[in-house]
């Protein structure tokens, strides 16, 4: 099971999951989950390896978590902007 995720497929599907999830319950948690394990997936598959521990499955937890953060903090700044017009001027 872990072979899924140390090749990258495991979290191609983790991110295909959570953004299907994110559809269910707004809020773009779920998805800035979905596009970290994505992104991880695609660094996988681009060669990139981690090697901050021993364990190649601790180091891709640890990069999607990383590539989560970022996503989050992005969405966060789009979807979070603040308007000062009032809705009720004319």
């Amino acid at each position: 099971m872990i072979n899924y995720f140390l090749n990258g497929e495991g979290w191609l599907l983790v991110g295909l999951v959570l953004i299907a999830i994110e559809i269910f319950a707004p809020g773009y948690i779920f998805l800035a989950f979905g596009i970290g394990s994505i992104l991880t997936f695609a660094l996988i598959e681009m060669g990139f390896e981690l090697t901050l521990t021993m364990n190649g499955f601790v180091d891709s937890l640890l990069l999607c978590s990383l590539m989560s953060l970022v996503a989050l903090v992005i969405l966060k700044k789009l979807f979070n902007k603040k308007d000062d017009s009032d809705i009720n001027e004319y």
